[in-house]
C-alpha cells in the first residue's frame, strides 16, 4: 500500500466505460450497430458500421483542421468543436446535421461534452462552467453553474442515470451532479492526481497516492468498497471499468494490465504486457477479452481473461500514433482522428481496416454534401444562441418592359458553416402558347396537371435467421439472409461469421470450433441491386459431453478392487459410473497379497489376464468384469504302509516336473497361483516301489493338474519283497546291498 507517494499519472482518454449514455470524444462508448468516428483534419465525423467493417455515413461538420470530437448517444452524435466552442447534433436517422450551439460564450478548446438520454451536459474545463442543453434541439436547459473544480478528461464521467460525476485532482474533492443539483464529497482523496471510471455502471474513485480503488455509492458518493492497488510511486497508469461487472483495469505503463475484482480487497491477477516504457491507453472490454491500445508500437494487446494472457497483438496504425479504442454490442473498433485510418478488430485479433474518407478528395462520398462545411462556428453568439444566415435581400419588382418572367432570387450569403439552402423551384421560361380569351361567361381556368416523380423504392432491409445464436463448438448452425421487410427476398448474401471464415449464399451453415463471442454479419444483394447490412451475436460455448453409463462387476472368491482414471469406478464399493462418450477410461485391477487376478470379461476381455484394460466410451455404455481369485493350495502325501527296509533311511516323494520347485517326502501344503498347471510324478526311495495314486490323482503315471482350486494328491509305495534263495536269513549284514531297481523320472531301470 502507498502512502504519501507521488504517482504520476498518465492524462488520456476519459475511462466511461460500462455507461449507458453518451461519452466525450476521448472514449466513445456505443449503443447501436455502428460507430461514430472523427477526422479532425478534413472536419468529419463517418458512422463505421461494425457488422460488415464499411462506411455507413459520412457527414461534414466542421471547417478542415478544427479541433473536434464526437460523443455518441444512441443512434446520433455530437460534434464538439473545441476550435470554435460550438456542438452540433447529427440525426442518428437522416444524418443531418443541425446548426451550431455555443452553449457557454468563449469556451473554445475547453468546451467537453457529456450526452445522456434526456439531457447534454456542456463544460468549460478551463474556467470551470457547466450547463445543461435540451438533447434534440440544443436548447438551454439551465443557467451556467459555477464548477470551481479543475478536472481532466480521466477525472469525469456520467453514469447510467445521466449523473455528472467530476473530480478535482488537485484537491480531492467530489462533485456530482444531479437533477441540476451540485453536491460535493469533500477530500474524498489525496489531492494529487485522483481519476474516475465506471465499473458495471457505478463510479469508482481511484485514488493513486492511497493506492486504492473506491467503489462509490451512486446515490450518496460514500465508499461502499475499497480495493488495494499495487502501484509504484513513479507508476503511469491508464484505469478503465468492465461494463457489466465490477472489475477495473489498470494499465501501467511498466507493461503490466492488472485485473482488479472490484468486490475483493485487493487486484488478484496480473498479466505481462511490454516492456517497461510503452506508452499505453486505457483498456476496453469485449467477449471476455480486454483489449489494450500500445500508442508506441501502434499495436492492440488482446488479453484472455479466463486464462489472463496475452492471445494476440494486431498492428493497427503506425507506431506512435495516438488512436482511439472503443467497443460496441462485441465489437472493437480503432480510429485515428488525424487521418483517414480506422477499422475493426476480431476477438481473434483479425483487423479489418477502413478508410474513413479518401485522402485525395475528402470531399467524395459525402452524405450531407455541402453541410457544415464553412465556418459558422467562427463568431461568438449568446449562450445557446443558434447561428443563423442573414434572410435573402428581396428582389426589386420587374420593369413594366419586363417580360411576364419569375424574377430571379439572389443568393443568399453564404455563411461558410451552415448547410446551403436547399434550391427552389425551378421557374419556367417557355411563353404560354394559349389562344385569347373567348368572350363569354368566365370559366375557372382548368388546371395543368403537374408532372410526377416516380418515388425511388424504400430502401431494403436484411434480417439474419439463424437456428441458434447460442450454439456449441463444432454444431452446425443454419444462417439465412431474408428481408426485413415485405420486399422479395435477397439474390446473393455474403457473410462473415466473426471466425475468419466467409460463405456466400443466401442460406448456409457454419461451425465455430472455438468458444467464444462472435460477430456473424452479412451484406445481402437484392434483385434490385440494393444491398443491406445486418448482424447477431453468437455466444459460442464447448459442446457439452455426451454421458454414458459403465459398470463393473467383480467376481471370484478372491479380495481386490476395480478402479477406473478418470475417477468414478472404485468396486465392489462403486460399481457404476459415468463417463463422456468418447472419453478414454483406463481401468486397473489391484489384488490382495493372497489372491490372483484371473481376466478381464465383458469389453475388457480383450485385455485377458493384464491388469489394466483401456477403452473408449461407447455412447451405448460399458460393462467390465474381473475375475479375482483366492490362491489355491496343493497338498502332497507321500506315504508307505510297510515297515521299513533294513539298513539306512530311505525317502518316497512327490514332486512337480513343470520345474515349480515342489518336492515333497511327508505330508505337505503349496500354494500356487490360479489356473497354475503342475505335473506330479513319485519318486520311490531305495527298496520301495509306487504303488499308486489317490486323492485328485489317479492311476500310477505321472498326474497333470490345473490348479483352479485347492487340490490333493497322495502317493503310496511298497516295500520291495526279496525272494527266500537270494537272501537267506543271516546271509547279508547289509540288506541295503542287495541291488535294487532304481527309479529315474523316466521309469523303473
Amino acid at each position: 500500500m502507498l502512502s504519501g507517494a507521488a504517482v504520476v499519472i498518465l492524462v488520456a482518454a476519459l475511462v466511461l466505460v460500462g455507461a449507458r449514455g453518451g461519452y466525450p470524444t476521448t472514449r466513445p462508448k456505443l449503443l447501436s450497430g455502428a460507430a461514430w468516428l472523427s477526422s479532425a483534419s478534413v472536419g468529419q465525423l463517418t458512422l463505421l458500421d461494425g457488422s460488415s467493417a464499411e462506411v455507413a455515413a459520412q457527414v461534414q461538420v466542421a471547417p478542415r483542421g478544427n479541433r473536434i470530437d464526437v460523443v455518441q448517444e444512441g443512434a446520433g452524435a455530437y460534434a464538439v468543436n473545441r476550435s470554435a466552442g460550438s456542438i452540433r447534433r447529427v440525426d442518428g436517422g437522416t444524418f443531418e446535421v443541425s446548426p451550431p450551439v455555443k452553449p457557454i460564450p468563449d469556451a473554445g478548446d475547453g468546451l467537453r461534452a457529456f450526452a445522456g438520454p434526456t439531457m447534454v451536459y456542456a463544460v468549460d474545463a478551463r474556467r470551470g462552467v457547466l450547463t445543461a442543453a435540451d438533447p434534440r434541439t440544443l436548447a438551454p436547459r439551465s443557467g451556467q453553474l459555477s464548477l470551481a473544480a479543475r478536472f481532466d478528461t480521466q477525472s469525469a464521467t456520467l453514469d447510467d442515470r445521466g449523473r455528472l460525476w467530476l473530480l478535482d485532482p488537485g484537491t480531492g474533492d467530489l462533485i456530482w451532479v444531479r437533477d441540476g443539483q451540485r453536491h460535493v464529497r469533500h477530500n474524498a482523496a489525496r489531492p494529487g492526481a485522483g481519476m474516475l471510471a465506471l465499473a458495471g455502471g457505478v463510479p469508482v474513485l481511484i485514488d493513486p497516492q492511497r493506492g486504492a480503488a473506491l467503489t462509490l455509492d451512486p446515490e450518496t458518493a460514500d465508499t461502499a468498497q475499497t480495493t488495494e492497488l499495487d502501484l509504484r510511486p513513479d507508476d503511469r497508469i491508464q484505469v478503465s471499468g468492465a461494463p457489466d461487472a465490477a472489475r477495473l483495469y489498470v494499465v501501467a505503463a511498466r507493461g503490466v494490465l492488472a485485473v482488479c475484482d472490484l468486490t475483493a480487497s485487493a487486484c488478484g491477477t496480473v498479466v505481462p504486457l511490454a516492456a517497461g516504457g510503452s506508452d499505453f491507453g486505457a483498456a476496453v472490454e469485449s467477449g471476455r477479452r480486454v483489449f489494450v491500445p500500445d500508442y508506441t508500437t501502434g499495436r492492440v494487446w488482446i488479453v484472455d481473461l479466463d486464462r489472463s494472457a496475452v492471445v494476440a497483438q494486431p498492428q493497427v496504425v503506425s507506431p506512435r500514433t495516438r488512436f482511439q479504442l472503443l467497443t460496441r454490442d462485441g465489437v472493437v473498433f480503432f480510429n485515428d482522428p488525424d487521418s483517414e485510418h480506422a477499422g475493426v478488430i476480431r476477438l481473434d485479433g483479425g483487423v479489418r481496416p477502413v478508410a474513413k474518407y479518401n485522402p485525395r478528395n475528402p470531399g467524395a462520398g459525402l452524405t450531407n454534401s455541402g453541410n457544415g462545411a464553412g465556418s459558422a462556428d467562427g463568431p461568438t453568439g449568446e449562450s445557446g444562441a443558434v447561428d443563423r444566415p442573414p434572410a435573402p435581400k428581396k428582389p426589386d419588382p420587374p420593369k413594366k418592359s419586363d417580360p411576364p418572367t419569375q424574377p430571379k432570387q439572389p443568393d443568399p450569403p453564404q455563411d461558410p458553416g451552415q448547410p446551403p439552402p436547399p434550391p427552389g423551384p425551378v421557374p419556367s421560361t417557355s411563353q404560354s402558347t394559349s389562344p385569347p380569351p373567348v368572350p363569354g361567361p368566365s370559366l375557372s381556368p382548368t388546371p395543368s396537371p403537374t408532372p410526377s416523380k416516380t418515388p425511388p423504392p424504400p430502401p431494403e432491409t436484411v434480417q439474419i435467421v439463424v437456428s441458434t445464436n447460442q450454439p456449441h463448438t463444432d454444431e452446425d448452425v443454419t444462417f439465412k439472409a431474408v428481408n426485413g421487410g415485405s420486399g422479395p427476398a435477397p439474390s446473393a448474401a455474403r457473410w462473415d461469421f466473426g471466425d475468419g471464415q466467409t460463405a456466400n449464399s443466401v442460406q448456409t451453415t457454419h461451425r465455430y470450433a472455438t468458444p467464444g463471442t462472435f460477430q456473424a454479419s452479412v451484406q445481402a444483394t437484392f434483385p434490385s441491386g440494393q444491398t443491406a447490412v445486418s448482424s447477431v451475436t453468437m455466444q459460442v460455448t464447448v459442446r457439452p459431453p455426451v454421458i454414458a453409463t459403465m459398470t463393473a462387476t467383480k467376481t471370484g472368491s478372491g479380495g481386490g478392487i476395480i478402479s477406473s482414471q478418470p475417477a468414478g469406478i472404485d468396486c465392489p464399493t462403486i460399481c457404476s459410473a459415468q463417463f463422456a462418450v468418447g472419453a478414454t477410461i483406463q481401468l486397473r485391477v489391484l489384488i490382495g497379497g493372497t489372491s490372483d487376478f484371473v481376466g478381464w470379461s465383458g469389453d475388457c476381455a480383450p485385455f485377458g489376464t493384464a491388469t489394466t484394460c483401456t477403452i473408449t466410451m461407447p455412447a451405448g455404455g460399458a460393462s467390465v468384469g474381473a475375475r479375482i481369485e483366492i490362491r489355491p493350495r496343493l497338498r502332497l502325501n507321500p506315504f508307505s504302509n510297510d515297515p521299513a527296509p533294513p539298513g539306512p533311511p530311505s525317502s518316497n516323494g512327490i514332486g512337480d516336473t513343470n520345474g515349480s520347485g515342489i518336492f515333497c517326502t511327508s505330508p505337505c501344503q503349496n500354494t500356487v497361483n490360479f489356473g497354475q498347471k503342475v505335473t506330479l510324478r513319485a519318486f520311490p526311495g531305495a527298496g520301495y516301489v509306487f504303488a499308486g495314486w489317490s486323492g485328485d490323482c489317479s492311476g500310477t503315471g505321472d498326474c497333470p493338474l490345473t490348479m483352479d482350486g485347492d487340490k490333493m494328491a497322495s502317493a503310496e509305495f511298497k516295500r520291495i519283497a526279496l525272494a527266500p534263495n537270494l537272501a537267506p536269513a543271516g546271509a547279508l549284514r547289509n540288506p541295503v546291498a542287495v541291488r535294487r531297481r532304481r527309479y529315474h523320472l523316466a521309469g523303473p531301470e
